[in-house]
C-alpha cells in the first residue's frame, strides 16, 4: 500500500513540474518580444513590461485613442513641431520672409523707425517663435534744432521723440506759417515756408520835388520831425545832404544803411512804410509810405533798389 501512494505522489510531482514548465513556455510565448516602430522617434524599452516613446529633435509626442476589439489602443506619433503663428515683436519686424517654420528655424529683424536695437527670433519646442533682443524708444531722434527759413517756433522744444511737432510763425517782413516734425531719418521735417513780403517795385525812385532847402538850420533841428511839420505843410521828412532838405511826401524818412537787409528792417519798423530804394554807393535809404505809379528820381542815388511791401507786418 505504502508503495502504491508513493508511486501517485511521484506521478502528481512529475505532472507538477510539467505543468509549470507548460505555464512557463506559454508566459514566454504571451511577452512583446518585438518593439513596436515609431516613425521620427525611438521606442525604448524599461525592463520587461514596459517600453518608453522618444521623438527625434523637431518633433513632439502626440497620443490618440484607436477602438479595437472592444478596448481602447494608444496610437503613438511623432509630429514634426511648426511655429504656426508668425512671431510678435515689439516695435519691430523681420527682416526677411518666412520660408520656414519648422523646429529651429531663426530670422533676423530691426526695430521701427523711431526705436533702437536689433535681435532674431526662433522656433522653439513648443512651437512658439522666441524672440531674442527688444527695441526700445529713441527719446532724443531729432537731435539738431529744426531750421526755419525766416520763421520761429512758437514754443520750446519739450520733446523730440519721432512725430514730435511744433507749429512756426514767420519773422516781421516774411509772410506765411507751418510746422515741424520730427521724421523717421531724425530730422524735423519743416512743412510750410516763409516768403519776403517785400516785392521787387516797378516804381522808380523819389523825385527832387522838396519843399525847401534850408540854410543856418542845425542837424538837430534839420532831423526833427515836429520842427519840419509846424514850418512846412505835406512834407515827408527832413534830411542833411549839403543843408538841410525838406522833402514832400511819400517819402516819409531817409536813413544811413550799410546794407540792402538793413534798410528793409527800417521799413518793417515804419509802420506807415509801404516802399522803400537803397542806394549801395550813397548808403542812402529812403522811405516812402505810397505805392503811387508815379516815377521819381533822385540825385546821386543810382544803382537803387526798390521793393514795395506785400503783406501785413
Amino acid at each position: 500500500m505504502r508503495v502504491i501512494l508513493q508511486i501517485v505522489f511521484v506521478v502528481i510531482a512529475l505532472a507538477g513540474i510539467h505543468f509549470a514548465e507548460a505555464s512557463s513556455s506559454s508566459n514566454r510565448q504571451k511577452r512583446c518580444r518585438r518593439l513596436p516602430f515609431l516613425a521620427n522617434g525611438n521606442v525604448l524599452q524599461n525592463g520587461r513590461t514596459n517600453i518608453r516613446y522618444e521623438c527625434n529633435l523637431g518633433y513632439k509626442l502626440k497620443v490618440s485613442g484607436v477602438c479595437r476589439r472592444r478596448s481602447w489602443l494608444p496610437n503613438v506619433i511623432c509630429e514634426e513641431i511648426q511655429c504656426k503663428a508668425d512671431p510678435v515683436i515689439p516695435n519691430g519686424s523681420l527682416d526677411s520672409s518666412i520660408t520656414s517654420r519648422k523646429f529651429d528655424a531663426k530670422y533676423t529683424f530691426t526695430c521701427n523707425a523711431g526705436f533702437k536695437g536689433m535681435g532674431k527670433v526662433k522656433c522653439n519646442k513648443l512651437g512658439i517663435w522666441e524672440v531674442n533682443g527688444n527695441c526700445e524708444k529713441i527719446l532724443d531722434l531729432c537731435k539738431d534744432d529744426p531750421v526755419i527759413q525766416n520763421g520761429t517756433l512758437d514754443t520750446n522744444i519739450t520733446s523730440r521723440e519721432l512725430g514730435a511737432e511744433y507749429t512756426f510763425t514767420c519773422n516781421a517782413g516774411f509772410k506765411g506759417m507751418g510746422n515741424v516734425k520730427c521724421n523717421s531719418l531724425g530730422i524735423f521735417e519743416v512743412n510750410g515756408n516763409c516768403e519776403d513780403c517785400f516785392l521787387v517795385s516797378k516804381i522808380l525812385l523819389v523825385t527832387e520835388e522838396k519843399a525847401a532847402t534850408l540854410s543856418g538850420v542845425t542837424e538837430d533841428e534839420c532831423t526833427d520831425q515836429q520842427y519840419i511839420d509846424r514850418n512846412f505843410t505835406d512834407c515827408g521828412t527832413a534830411f542833411v545832404l549839403n543843408d538841410c532838405t525838406v522833402f514832400l511826401l511819400p517819402l516819409i524818412d531817409i536813413y544811413l544803411a550799410d546794407t540792402l537787409a538793413e534798410c528793409k528792417q527800417l521799413c518793417i519798423a515804419a509802420a506807415s512804410c509801404l516802399l522803400f530804394s537803397y542806394a549801395p554807393e550813397s548808403v542812402l535809404c529812403l522811405l516812402f509810405d505810397s505805392l503811387s505809379d508815379e516815377s521819381f528820381t533822385f540825385q546821386d542815388f543810382p544803382n537803387a533798389s526798390t521793393q514795395e511791401r506785400d503783406c501785413q507786418v
